[in-house]
């Protein structure tokens, strides 16, 4: 706290002035403070024991959780393996899309994502607390679908935010040249304007960030006895 500064007239320095003055920000890092410093230390540990997991495999029992997690881990750990198969892992993935022909192989398509790959693609689902009445749990629908952090860089109109989604392109045009799609630049460039163009529809139908958590709207939902998921 920064006794020297009145909370009437700024109550955000009173509490956290002397921690600005003090602190020295990572230049790796977009923020700081103790829960990041408690995460890093976390994940340090973390690849200690994964490390460890490594050195002794061969002393795991085959099917074990050792066993498994060293393989995951070395798996991730492989660059050069995972440079060399490419876009292979995904390639079944990229054949699913390209069988779409209609809204319905669309929606078959959404639920086996989500089913066998925890994808959501347009929406999360999960079940959590109601914000009302903790002690029922709820089923919880999250919007998703954009890769910007949230709608607003979609529609503002300053040069940071123009510049962000040229840049963006350039981002979705290299990943299409990396998943060999297709050969012809022109045909990239026009995909990758209607991936933006999808994004922006699907960012319309976003709540803006100051309305994303209020509960009045949140709560706006249809009351039932029954929920039947099928796929």
């Amino acid at each position: 706290m920064d006794l020297t500064i009145s909370p009437a007239k700024n109550f955000f320095l009173y509490a956290n002035g002397l921690w600005l003055n003090k602190t020295q920000i990572p230049p790796s890092e977009t923020s700081w403070g103790v829960f990041t410093i408690l995460n890093n230390n976390n994940q340090k540990k973390l690849k200690l024991i994964l490390d460890n997991l490594k050195l002794e495999k061969k002393s795991y029992v085959n099917g074990s959780l050792e066993q498994k997690i060293a393989d995951m881990y070395i798996a991730g750990m492989d660059i050069e393996r995972i440079n060399n198969l490419g876009y292979l892992p995904i390639q079944n993935i990229l054949n699913k899309i390209d069988t779409i022909s209609n809204y319905t192989g669309l929606i078959h398509f959404l639920i086996d994502m989500y089913k066998n790959y925890n994808m959501g693609y347009l929406f999360n689902f999960y079940v959590g607390p109601d914000d009302k009445n903790s002690h029922v749990n709820i089923a919880n629908f999250q919007q998703i679908g954009i890769d910007l952090p949230e709608r607003d860089y979609y529609f503002r109109n300053d040069p940071v935010s123009k510049n962000i989604r040229e840049k963006y392109l350039v981002y979705i045009k290299q990943i299409l040249k990396l998943i060999n799609l297709t050969g012809n630049v022109l045909n990239i460039s026009q995909i990758a304007d209607d991936i933006l163009t999808l994004e922006t529809q699907i960012a319309v139908s976003h709540r803006t960030p100051k309305n994303s958590s209020q509960i009045t709207l949140l709560s706006r939902r249809k009351e039932s006895t029954k929920c039947r998921m099928t796929s």
